[in-house]
């Protein structure tokens, strides 16, 4: 079962309990509101606390750590997330044990509480995010069908307690949204692709609370692919021979990549060929360890680098296959210096990181349209070259024998 699926069945779960415990709210709205909800709060303690020690052990089993906060900074801000979302729930659980203590109507009750799943998009067009046509159908159909199952004899008058059930859907509502805030941290122009990847199922839920605006790590990289790997197979990822492939990692999503021939290899983002040598020496056979820069590939490749993975074969995919056989296949020097020659000054104009050289992604992005592809801008907030960078690209593309036109080497 895929992730997708699992987290639908998940929700689905949760709805029929959620909804079912509105037949006992309305039991006991004979006793006091704050004497219901202080026993409902602490049996769910009771459930909880066994629970999340059973989920840390399958997740450490598999995994090799636990959900627990490591750090200083991840332990504030649990507190912080811990303090404002359970105010909120304990408020809006009070209005709404109010709201049927004052008219014990579990139908009105469920439809007026449900209300906040309709307002979520509501208060994503304060945010910026307008919805598709079909979301925008599927609120309507929601309120429609929350009507025809909730109340079949209407409304019977608007009263006192509806009013306190909505702001119980309003405190719901906040609560989402304080805990969406908790749990994703990410730059905003991150947001497009934020959605997507939640609609196509392929955002890891062990994602959750994680800062996404760091770098990632080997074992995230992992994760995402795995997600991936899940969902276009339509398989649940585990190693069954229990093997563990790497000394300083028991991920089973590493693992399972590995085995499964997701990854092999390892990027050498620094440059040194004495990495490459060393790697080369001490991984066992089988490892591929792939040149991860752009301005010193020879020395890499003739150290044994098998590939070369960065952001020139991404433009000049010819040029480097033919510079990878000049050093490891020929293994011959001078035409590679010869050739890489070609090359520097292209290098040179924005690998020097100055404040007044645009990025590397700017300027591949113009290339590859100078070749004819449809790139698109880079990503934010990076943007498109100014007209004198361009002209400075279109000279050394001149200067490399690399004509507008002239797509020889990209092919």
């Amino acid at each position: 079962m895929n992730t997708q699926r699992k987290n639908s069945l998940l929700l689905l779960l949760c709805a029929f309990i959620w909804g079912t415990a509105f037949v006992a709210q309305s039991a006991g709205s004979g006793m006091g509101a704050c004497s219901f909800l202080a026993g409902r709060s602490w049996l769910a303690v009771l459930v909880l606390l066994p629970t999340v020690k059973v989920f840390d052990l399958v997740r450490q089993r598999s995994t090799g750590t636990t959900g627990a906060p490591k750090t200083p900074e991840e332990r504030r801000g649990l507190r912080k997330a811990s303090l404002v979302c359970g105010t909120l729930l304990f408020v809006a659980s009070a209005a709404q044990q109010f709201g049927l203590t004052l008219n014990p109507s579990t139908a009105k009750a469920g439809f007026l509480t449900a209300m906040y799943v309709v307002l979520v998009p509501i208060f994503g067009l304060a945010l910026g995010r307008r919805g598709s046509p079909q979301l925008w159908l599927s609120v309507a159909i929601a309120v429609c069908g929350l009507y025809l199952l909730c109340m079949q004899n209407g409304f019977g008058g608007v009263e006192r307690s509806d009013m306190v059930l909505l702001l119980c859907a309003v405190l719901l509502l906040s609560m989402s949204a304080a805990a969406l805030g908790a749990n994703n941290n990410y730059s905003s122009w991150f947001q497009t692709n934020y959605d997507e990847i939640n609609k196509l199922g392929l955002m890891p839920a062990s994602f959750n609370g994680l800062d996404l605006t760091k770098n990632i790590t080997r074992g995230e990289m992992c994760k995402m692919a795995v997600e991936v790997y899940e969902n276009l197979m339509n398989v649940e990822a585990s190693c069954a021979s229990g093997a563990r492939y790497f000394t300083d990692t028991q991920e089973m999503e590493i693992n399972f990549a590995f085995e499964q021939g997701i990854i092999n290899g390892v990027k050498l983002a620094d440059g040194r060929a004495s990495y490459i040598q060393g790697m080369k020496h001490y991984c066992p056979d089988g490892i591929t360890a792939l040149y991860g820069h752009d301005y010193e590939p020879l020395p890499a490749f003739f150290a044994g680098a098998d590939g070369w993975l960065s952001g020139l074969p991404g433009i000049f995919p010819k040029f480097c296959v033919d510079l990878f056989n000049l050093c490891t296949v020929q293994q011959d020097a001078p035409a590679a210096r010869k050739l890489w020659d070609k090359m520097q000054d292209f290098i040179d104009y924005f690998i020097t990181y100055s404040n007044n050289d645009p990025h590397w992604h700017e300027v591949f992005k113009y290339v590859l349209k100078c070749f004819g592809f449809d790139a698109g801008l880079p990503r934010m907030p990076l943007g498109d070259l100014l007209p004198e960078e361009k002209k400075k690209v279109d000279a050394l593309l001149a200067d490399m024998d690399v004509t507008i036109k002239a797509t020889n080497l990209i092919k």
